[in-house]
């Protein structure tokens, strides 16, 4: 299910969400063929063409299950840059909706 072998010792052990969690295989193997495709060209024009097309459509999938425009999702790389962006004056409308995910295990 994840990145790595419990059973193999050279496995390297991809983490994310603030290194809590490891990578899920599936994903982690996704991203590593993206990466290799993505440095077959690492002219700044084609990570921009490459990465805009990616982003939209991630960003119309997620809008879609949502129910919502896909004008209304931001992606960010992660809690600490969602946070940031909030804290350092991002100007929400009174109708805006801010999803906030809070796990307390304490």
């Amino acid at each position: 299910m994840f990145a790595y072998d419990e059973d193999d010792a050279n496995d390297a052990i991809p983490m994310n969400t603030a290194n809590f969690a490891p990578t899920f295989n599936n994903v982690q193997l996704l991203m590593n063929n993206y990466h290799l495709e993505l440095n077959k060209n690492i002219s700044i024009q084609n990570r921009v063409n490459e990465l805009s097309l990616v982003i939209d459509s991630a960003r119309e999938l997620i809008a879609a299950q949502l129910g919502v425009t896909s004008q209304e999702i931001a992606l960010v790389r992660n809690g600490t840059e969602a946070n940031n962006n909030i804290n350092n004056g991002q100007i929400l409308n009174s109708t805006d909706e801010v999803l906030i995910w809070h796990v307390w295990k304490g």
